[in-house]
């Protein structure tokens, strides 16, 4: 085996203007044996994350792999703000991440591993890249983009409670201003009608094109669960190659009283997940 490499980490950005995406590549500190994309969780919960993203990167640089991670546009240090941004524009961009890392690290394929709903956009991202993209890990996955976005919209509600002592809009009223033209804000982030159709149509579980190749799931289980769930446990009855894996991870992209620099259980998953890939 090549003795390891001191960590090399350099900041990059892909394009320019618009399209301008800022990225981190982490090259493998020995031979490489594989190439990682990371697709980042949404808004806040990107936020919250990003100490563990690097952690992750890093061991998985140690472990041999190249490692990419970037801001979806309207996100970090990339282009458009907030409110310009799409889910098809974080589609578009984790395709433009996969052809840097391929340019980059040319004789690699590409794995993605998304974290919450950046798993989501992975998995639809890996549809549309053929033959670049040749297994999707996901941490916590999102299966009903409808479920998750009014999860985001208790956040506006609790804020209406603590500024005028009440709930004036449940989520359906939100949902309805939203669709005619009003952008309502969640943590700082305004969400629109474009990002709310977009984010809805992730119902992964309908979608029979995602997960036919390899792909790692990994969920956070709920209250006594101790197997997965029966909505993935259902997805992976027709999807030979989909594995389910269960993890108790603190909810490190939230605010929590406790700061997160690594995801332990996530990541000695998905290393070992990738480890048998590349066997």
């Amino acid at each position: 085996m090549s003795a390891a490499r001191p960590l090399i980490e350099e900041p990059v950005f892909l394009g320019s203007g618009d399209e301008r995406l800022f990225a981190f590549l982490h090259p493998a500190a020995q031979a490489a044996r594989g190439t990682i994309v990371m697709c980042h969780a949404f808004a806040e919960e990107k936020l919250w994350s990003h100490r563990v993203y690097v952690t992750f990167a890093r061991e998985a640089a140690q472990a041999g792999f190249n490692v990419l991670r970037f801001d979806m546009r309207g996100e970090g240090d990339s282009a458009l703000d907030f409110e310009q941004s799409t889910i098809e524009t974080r589609i578009e961009d984790t395709l433009r991440a996969i052809a840097a890392a391929k340019n980059r690290w040319s004789t690699h394929d590409v794995v993605l591993v998304g974290h919450r709903l950046g798993g989501s956009i992975a998995a639809v991202a890996q549809t549309r890249a053929a033959s670049d993209v040749r297994a999707v890990a996901i941490w916590d996955p999102i299966l009903d983009g409808e479920d998750y976005f009014g999860q985001l919209l208790r956040s506006n509600m609790t804020t209406q409670m603590a500024t005028q002592g009440k709930v004036t809009r449940m989520r359906d009223a939100l949902i309805k201003a939203i669709l005619d033209g009003e952008v309502v804000v969640v943590d700082g982030y305004g969400l629109t009608a474009d990002l709310y159709r977009g984010i809805a149509a992730l119902r992964l579980a309908q979608r029979e094109e995602l997960f036919q190749g390899p792909a790692l799931l990994i969920e956070v289980p709920k209250g006594e669960q101790n197997a997965p769930s029966e909505p993935l446990r259902v997805l992976a009855s027709t999807r030979p190659r989909l594995q389910l894996a269960l993890e108790a991870e603190p909810p490190f992209w939230r605010e929590t009283k406790q700061f997160h620099k690594r995801a332990g259980g996530f990541t000695a998953d998905t290393l070992e997940w990738l480890n048998g890939l590349t066997t």
